[in-house]
């Protein structure tokens, strides 16, 4: 591994993110890609935000490839093409809503254009399972987890969406963890890809934390979701069982998976549709229960890190021992759901709006 080529890349990135953000926000306000206040009664910034978010992600990436910038092998061009299905459905959604099944449909295209390209999940037919499966069986149980992976963590990213810098600092530590995962498993072209990403959401950050200068938008929530979800994809850890290793990918995301069970499982509880907007997710309930906006935010932080950090240990493990932290993984998943949609809205919350309006 070229360490030298890792600095060179964060560098540029960050380059990139800095130069490409005002350039973008110029260029969401002449697409009147606009988050208007008024819209809805849920929105709590105070005057129209731009989403360029996915703009300077889009754009960015789209450069790296045409300089052939280090890192960017065929797998991850792969990524991007396909992922691009995505970015202009979400783009068409920032311009004018478009209607959840016609958001879908995108995220459904993209991802038979990742499969097509020869990117899926390969989990039965790998040697996870103690019996051996017919290989059309195991193909078409991995394609059928790859779109429930890709098309899930593309809307979980989308879920957690609800404040101001929040999902950018999250996959911060999500490309942080891969790239060194990448670099373990030897897998450079991974970790240089990572830390360029890395150095593009850490100028972003500038731009979309509080108060954001700049929103994401959907087509750069849905964007990042999916480019991360397929490259977890391509992450192998060499000659270590799939037994203890296939789940990791799961631990890396926590925070927006979990987001999105609380959100969709707590509205169909409540009978309220599930893809319905409202405050009602991870962040808000944390602030209900007293913590402020900053608490909130690093509280989902600290999950991210301890619970990727423990999926890095696991996989080093007998399969028996890594399994039984993925059920203690579980188990802190169903106890926090649990926890937070049970608890009551606390008094000195800063977030005192209603989980579900009419």
């Amino acid at each position: 591994m070229n360490y030298c080529n890792l600095l060179v890349n964060i560098l540029v990135g960050l380059l990139l993110g800095t130069l490409l953000s005002p350039l973008a926000t110029w260029l969401a306000r002449k697409l009147k890609l606009i988050d208007d206040p008024r819209s809805s009664p849920r929105k709590i910034h105070n005057k129209p935000t731009p989403c360029a978010g996915g703009l300077v992600l889009f754009i960015g990436l789209v450069i790296a490839i045409l300089v052939k910038f280090t890192g960017f092998d065929t797998d991850i061009i792969k990524i991007i093409a396909a992922g691009s299905i995505v970015f202009v459905t979400g783009l068409i959604d920032d311009h004018k809503s478009i209607s959840v099944f016609q958001k879908f449909l995108g995220q459904f295209i993209a991802t038979t254009v990742l499969i097509l390209l020869g990117i899926h999940v390969q989990i039965f037919e790998g040697s996870l399972l103690p019996f051996q499966l017919s290989n059309t069986v195991a193909f078409v149980l991995d394609i059928a987890i790859t779109y429930l992976w890709v098309i899930g963590l593309s809307n979980a990213f989308n879920f957690i969406d609800s404040m101001d810098g929040l999902v950018i600092q999250l996959s911060q530590i999500a490309v942080v963890l891969m790239g060194i995962s990448a670099i373990t498993y030897a897998q450079p072209n991974i970790a240089l890809m990572m830390i360029f990403l890395l150095g593009m959401l850490i100028a972003m950050s500038v731009f979309n934390s509080f108060p954001a200068i700049y929103f994401l938008g959907d087509s750069g929530s849905l964007f990042l979701g999916f480019i991360l979800s397929a490259v977890s994809i391509l992450l192998n850890p060499v000659d270590l069982p799939q037994a203890s290793s296939w789940f990791f990918p799961i631990m890396f995301f926590t925070v927006p998976l979990f987001d999105m069970f609380l959100v969709v499982f707590s509205r169909i509880r409540h009978k309220v549709k599930f893809y319905k907007a409202s405050t009602d997710h991870t962040y808000h309930r944390l602030c209900r229960l007293g913590l402020s906006s900053f608490r909130a935010i690093e509280v989902m932080k600290l999950e991210s890190i301890f619970w990727s950090i423990l999926g890095m240990v696991a996989i080093y493990q007998p399969p028996v021992i890594a399994n039984i932290l993925f059920g203690l993984f579980l188990v802190n998943f169903v106890g926090s759901f649990i926890y937070l949609d049970s608890s009551p809205k606390a008094n000195n919350s800063e977030d005192q709006n209603i989980f579900y309006g009419p």
